[in-house]
């Protein structure tokens, strides 16, 4: 499986990530650990790509809230404001909400205004085709993307931790919480990760 998903890598860097989560999934850290090693290469590359659209969709921003307050200017200073808000919210409030039991993370998500992990979309069809099994690993692998692609993005991850009331761990909320700690400490994991190898 490793060497078809490690040729796979080549194609689209979400099989490497695949290929990372499976031997973390086998108990193998050290292979997790190369393979995490070339997406952190795969990433740089994608943070320099996103700083030059981070600029110019802060300067389209910009640009927007002075437009917005021009046309306010008769409105008084509270139209201003929340005309800056809701440009300011479109443009910069990039914010997700992790933790284990969706609809608590949903309830807080909507309090604050910020983003949580859509269930992967063809779940039920997977599961009657396939079982549960298999429906429930594309759905982990569906929310690891996911969250990934937020952190590449630099969205800011409010973790709301364990629901004291379950009676089970989720594991998915524990592949996310192992994901935002990890990239939490990143520069330190590609230091280690220099001399380890």
């Amino acid at each position: 499986m490793h060497e078809v998903l490690s040729g796979a890598g080549y194609i689209f860097d979400a099989a490497d990530l695949l290929d990372a989560l499976v031997y973390v999934f086998e108990g193998d850290f050290k292979n997790a650990a190369e393979v995490a090693g070339v997406l952190a290469g795969a990433k740089k590359l994608a943070d320099a790509a996103f700083e030059g659209r981070k600029a110019a969709k802060a300067a389209k921003a910009a640009e927007e809230v002075a437009d917005k307050a021009a046309r306010s200017s008769k409105a008084g200073a509270k139209t201003i404001t929340e005309g800056a808000g809701d440009v300011a919210a479109k443009a910069g409030n990039k914010t997700i909400v992790i933790g284990e039991t969706m609809e608590r993370v949903k309830k807080y998500a909507a309090e604050i205004g910020a983003e949580t992990y859509k269930e992967f979309k063809y779940y039920e069809k997977t599961k009657a085709m396939f079982g549960t099994k298999l429906a429930d690993f594309i759905g982990g692998v569906d929310n690891a993307l996911w969250l990934i692609g937020k952190m590449v993005q630099k969205y800011k991850i409010v973790d709301l931790g364990l629901d004291m009331k379950r009676l089970e761990r989720s594991p998915y909320y524990l592949m996310e919480s192992v994901l935002a700690y990890l990239y939490k400490y990143k520069d330190y994991a590609e230091d280690f990760m220099k001399g380890a190898f």
